[in-house]
Order: structure tokens, then sequence, then C-alpha cells
């Protein structure tokens, strides 16, 4: 990352961020990575406690859940983020930020009637992005379709879904200009093609499970790629890279961020709760989830502890074992206040943290300092 600011809600610069302590806030094992699919950016950094400059903790104090971070990754393309989560730890902070896209056009939009005539498009896309903040930039689309994009669906998985309909790929792009607020661009670029359908290179990419053949190149140099490439047989098999940790989850970082949220507003526990009055565990479990449109979470009913461990919700999860924990899973709670195992449940942070409801709501503790009964995971996640 270069030049690092990091800026209030209304994009006022309140310091500069660097690997130089005497410069900035000094930060370390940072890691910046980006998919295909979302066309979002996520971060994660860590931030030293102590450091012998002066200013260090004043610095510090800049460094809070909804504050933007606004820096240029390594091809020198304008990202703007905004930090999501940040775990206090013994001697440091871990700081999890993401793409200011995802809550920009993270809101539930009506179907659109079906044209009589193939249109394109922009044509599906412009009611999408209106009111969102979010322009058409770059688009390499030229051909003309009929789809249904009937009932309500979250904003971004209808630009994505339209955006793959056509055949093409996207990403975000935010820009400054003379004035203070950012603009918001969605270019939208052609597939990248080597023999079957491959993907998308670009700078910072974590390039992580490949499962095909691809050209070595694109990886090397980290580029980003546009168009249709020349089919040849490649001749290069990419090896896995071993043991390094998995890509962020964008659906789970929306989970865990809206976790967050409910635990900031300090609502008060309530049995059978479900909503802004008072939550219970599954309550607040569920509240979360869909408030993420997580994908394959049960949209139906009311999931409850008995319900998606052995009930009518279960054929919605797997059940995994300890050593297969991930951020964003869920646990299972035996607390022996009432007979039914499992009784109580939570949603697993990483770095052995669960958060879960008690009184107040949004209780942030040891993962395994309760009886476990099991663990489970969103099988659409």
């Amino acid at each position: 990352m270069k030049n690092v600011e990091i800026l209030d809600k209304d994009f006022n610069r309140l310091c500069w961020m660097t690997n130089e302590p005497e410069k900035g806030l000094h930060f370390y094992g940072d890691k910046l990575s980006t998919t295909i699919d979302s066309g979002v950016y996520t971060l994660e950094f860590r931030v030293p406690k102590r450091i012998s400059d002066g200013t260090h903790n004043k610095k510090m104090a800049h460094l809070k859940e909804n504050n933007y971070l606004r820096f240029q990754n390594r091809q020198n393309v304008p990202i703007l983020m905004s930090i999501k989560h940040i775990v206090d730890n013994r001697n440091e902070k871990s700081v999890y930020a993401e793409d200011v896209s995802i809550s920009l056009i993270n809101s539930v939009i009506d179907g659109m009637e079906t044209p009589t005539e193939p249109q394109s498009i922009e044509y599906y896309l412009t009611p999408v992005l209106d009111k969102t903040g979010f322009l058409i930039g770059n688009n390499e689309s030229i051909d003309k379709k009929i789809l249904e994009l009937s009932g309500y669906q979250n904003a971004l998985e209808r630009v994505r879904h339209i955006i793959h309909s056509f055949e093409m790929e996207f990403y975000f792009r935010v820009e400054f200009t003379d004035l203070k607020d950012p603009q918001f661009y969605i270019h939208i670029v052609q597939q990248r093609l080597e023999g079957d359908l491959g993907f998308r290179i670009s700078s910072d990419d974590v390039v992580r499970e490949i499962e095909r053949t691809v050209n070595t190149d694109n990886i090397i140099t980290k580029l980003i790629v546009r168009g249709r490439a020349k089919e040849v047989e490649s001749t290069a098999e990419v090896e896995e890279e071993t043991k390094q940790e998995e890509p962020k989850n964008n659906y789970v970082e929306a989970v865990i961020a809206e976790s967050m949220r409910i635990k900031d507003m300090r609502l008060p526990y309530k049995w059978g709760g479900n909503g802004l009055s008072g939550f219970d565990c599954s309550g607040f479990v569920s509240w979360c989830f869909r408030t993420a449109n997580y994908p394959g979470y049960p949209t139906a009913g009311r999931p409850n502890t008995y319900s998606v461990w052995n009930g009518e919700h279960s054929s919605h999860f797997t059940k995994i074992s300890k050593a297969d924990l991930k951020r964003g899973d869920i646990i299972m709670y035996d607390t022996k206040y009432v007979k039914t195992r499992p009784n109580h449940v939570g949603i697993y942070l990483g770095n052995d943290q669960v958060i879960h409801t008690g009184d107040p709501n949004g209780i942030i503790q040891g993962a395994h300092t309760m009886e476990v009964v099991g663990y489970l995971r969103v099988k659409g996640g």
C-alpha cells in the first residue's frame, strides 16, 4: 500500500500511516486482497500499541471503526476502505477494513419489468445504481439481451447477476477530484479467456487454491488484464501455494460487521427477541446473517439452536470439526440452563474469540470458555 491516509466520516484527513514510525502511524502485516466475483477489496493489518514515537497514541486514536482509509495499491489504483472491525490484542491491534463499495450498494431493490426487446447492460444497471452514488465508468459490453429480474434482491447481487449474465467482469474504482467528496465508478470489462474460462489477476490479488492450468506470466507480473486473450495451450502448471491464509469472505465480514454494530448499540437481552428492541442468542445470529444477505442461510421461519442443529433448518448447515473452524462459523454451546442441547449459539470471530448475546447484547469472549456442543458452517457461504 502507498500513501495511506486515515480520514474521518467527512473525508477529512486525520493522519498518515507509514512503515516509518517517525513519520506516521506504524503498521505491519498488511494483506490487501480482492476476488473477481465480488469486485471489492478487503484489507487487514496490525498496529503496535506502544512505540517510541510520542505522538503514536494520539495517532492511534484515529484508528477506529467507520473511519476511512485512502491509499493507492501497487498499480497506483486509488482505493477507499472503511474500517469495520478492530481486535484489541495484548501488544497490538488487528484491523480489518473493506471496500466502501460493499456498503454503498448494500441496499435491497425491487424487481424490474422484463423488456420485450433485447437491451444493453446500461439499461439494467442504471436503475440499480440510482441513488447509490455509483456511475458506470468504462464499459466494454456491446451485447443486448433480455433479462428477467423479478423479486427483491440485494443491489450488489443484482449488479453481479446482470454483469455475469452479459459474460463480463467488473471492478470498482474511486476517484478523488479537487472537491473533497469522492466519485465511485463500476468498470465493466470482458472476461479473460485461456481456452477454458480463466480469471482476472489484478494488482494485490491474493492467488490461492488454483485448480486449473493457466499462464503463469499472468500471476508473476500481477497486472490488470483486460479483454480476450489469444487462445493458446498453456504449458505451465501453477502449483498451489502452501499454508497461506484464505482470502477474506466478504459475506463473512458483513456478518461480523453487523454483529459489531449491534454490540455497540448495547441493546438489552430479550428472550425470543430477534429485532432492535432486543435479541436472544439465536435471534442475534440470524439477524446478522440475514442482514448480510449471507448465501444459503435460511430465510424462512425463525432459526433457533435446536432447528439449526438437528431440526427443520439443519439442512442449511454443515457440521464441522474444531480443526476446520473459520471466522464466521457458528458455535453451538450447552450453558446447562436448560436440559436441551445445544441451548446457546455464537458467531466465531477468529483468534479463539466468539461474539454472542447476553446482558447487554454483543459479548465478545473466548470461544471455548463455555461447553461446546459442536460447530456449524452455512452451506452456501
